[in-house]
């Protein structure tokens, strides 16, 4: 595995990054596009299985400098919805979880609120014009 001076000096190198990942069973490799760099860099993301809920959650949640008790709360202030918003969708398309699972882990909500989650953040990225979450979700990508 690379350090992470070895991934920046690559990064600086050359336009593509290669990462050299041990392979394991069910496992999925996803590439994107880091946001600010001329030219497309490709970086692939391991994501497994067995990614933990909290770990996800916890994640997003100092990403976006939220505390975890704001992020499940009714707050309907822009910053917290998007926060809300995008860790909803790690749940459900990287843990796998179903909708009634994800809505109890943010204060019992309903789970057409989720769905309402999910549809923002996918009619978001495949927008021409809304760069908000995608950009998130790019740098939540390479934390997690």
């Amino acid at each position: 595995m690379l350090s992470t001076k070895e991934k920046t000096a690559r990064l600086n190198a050359s336009p593509y990054i290669t990462l050299y990942l041990p392979t394991m069973p069910k496992q999925a490799v996803s590439y994107f596009a880091l946001p600010g760099m001329k030219g497309k860099v490709n970086v692939p993301i391991v994501l497994n299985e067995t990614i933990r809920v909290d770990n996800i959650i916890k994640t997003c949640s100092n990403y976006f400098r939220i505390p975890l008790d704001k992020l499940q709360s009714a707050s309907r202030f822009r910053n917290i919805v998007v926060a809300r918003h995008i860790t909803m969708w790690y749940l459900l398309t990287n843990a796998k979880m179903t909708l009634s699972e994800v809505g109890r882990l943010f204060g019992n909500r309903d789970h057409t609120t989720v769905i309402h989650a999910k549809k923002s953040v996918n009619d978001s990225l495949t927008s021409k014009f809304d760069n908000e979450y995608k950009v998130h979700i790019e740098n939540l990508n390479v934390i997690l």
